[in-house]
């Protein structure tokens, strides 16, 4: 295991890593696990490399969660557990940034790079970032959607996915929906505009994307 940074800063909301590279992590599970009210997750200019884990890297059942990367890099990293979804996993109400980032060379043994479950709000921005050449076994390469709560009796929840200016290439999947897997049955406000899609791959059927609603 190997871990450089010039500042990690972890309190009871907040976990920000500025210039840190990790590397060669082996866990028997979740190499990171989160739950609680709130979250804020701030990653800068990371480097994760080469870890091994029986789980998602990173796992939050918070209630609600703030993960924002910018400049982040993660690459040739493998999840063997099938039954643990995603290299990252969220749950509940989420903020989600990632931008001027890249995500190489993984390799899951279940959904593949963020698998978003139980949403009650979404806000999803994916900006100037690179998949490529990512691998997993079930459904959904880059981004799983599933299962909305049913709980929005004002119609006050927020469901919105922006991903503009990126680059989703040869990325694979054993069964359905080479980038994207859609399980939801909410109606969201989604933008996909100025990407690049080129030889992602699914088994059954999806290539790109593969909509269950």
């Amino acid at each position: 295991m190997s871990i450089e940074g010039s500042n990690i800063i972890n309190n009871n909301k907040s976990i920000i890593f500025q210039n840190v590279k990790i590397s060669d992590i082996q866990s028997n599970g979740n190499v990171i696990k989160i739950n609680g009210k709130y979250v804020d997750i701030q990653w800068n200019n990371v480097t994760i490399t080469n870890s091994y884990s029986n789980g998602s890297y990173l796992k939050s059942d918070s209630e609600n969660i703030h993960f924002q990367v910018n400049h982040f890099n993660f690459s040739n990293n493998i999840n063997t557990n099938k039954l643990e979804n995603g290299f990252f996993h969220f749950e509940n109400s989420m903020v989600i940034n990632i931008k001027n980032s890249g995500f190489y060379d993984n390799k899951s043994q279940s959904t593949g790079i963020l698998y978003l479950d139980n949403i009650e709000n979404i806000n999803l921005v994916v900006d100037h970032s690179n998949f490529e050449n990512n691998e997993c076994v079930f459904n959904g390469g880059i981004i799983y959607f599933n299962n909305d709560k049913d709980i929005d009796i004002d119609n006050t929840t927020i469901k919105k996915v922006s991903i503009i200016n990126s680059i989703f290439k040869m990325n694979k999947v054993k069964y359905f929906g080479g980038v994207f897997y859609l399980n939801i049955n909410k109606t969201y406000d989604m933008t996909i505009k100025d990407n690049i899609f080129f030889n992602n791959y699914a088994g059954v059927a999806g290539g790109v994307a593969f909509l269950n609603i």
